[in-house]
């Protein structure tokens, strides 16, 4: 979670970044010396209310192009491993193109179908024990967290839902 897997040409971000300090600096400064001139009676509220108003439209703006300068590097939203990759360095890519499949490894969901017989004493919470070839020979222990509400009318079997701890 939060690992960088991709940056994005941050050029142009970083020069709107920029702009947008300057602009906000200026905004500042103006705001700070009408209110000086205020006080003197050589402004009136309207100039001064008018400088508040460009300072925080700068201030918006400037947050805008922090968040868009930060958007260049996409991050990994959780813990998990990167299935596949759906862009390329040096491609072109629009705002909202998936650039990757992340799969969470661990809590592990298996799905299973049971046979009709076991409705009875089959529910959620129960323990299960996973085993196979991808395993080495390792066992997997977990528990029960869905079951479907349907049997399947040409397997006469009911669908299950169970989480397994994957800490390696």
């Amino acid at each position: 979670a939060g690992d960088v897997l991709a940056r994005v040409e941050a050029r142009n971000y970083a020069y709107r970044h920029t702009q947008a300090e300057a602009e906000l600096a200026a905004a500042s400064a103006d705001h700070r010396r009408l209110e000086g001139l205020l006080g003197k009676d050589m402004a009136t509220r309207q100039q001064v209310d008018e400088a508040a108003r460009r300072q925080a439209v700068a201030r918006a703006t400037l947050d805008l192009a922090r968040k868009a300068l930060a958007d260049t590097r996409l991050r990994a939203p959780f813990d998990g491993v990167v299935a596949k990759r759906l862009v390329h360095a040096g491609e072109f890519v629009r705002v909202g193109t998936p650039a990757f499949h992340l799969v969470r490894v661990t809590p592990l969901k298996l799905t299973a179908d049971v046979p009709e017989r076991h409705v009875a004493t089959v529910k959620a919470g129960d323990a299960v024990t996973v085993a196979g070839d991808a395993l080495g020979g390792r066992t997997l222990t977990g528990r029960i967290v869905r079951i479907g509400p349907a049997v399947s009318e040409t397997t006469r079997a009911f669908p299950i839902e169970a989480e397994i701890e994957n800490p390696d």
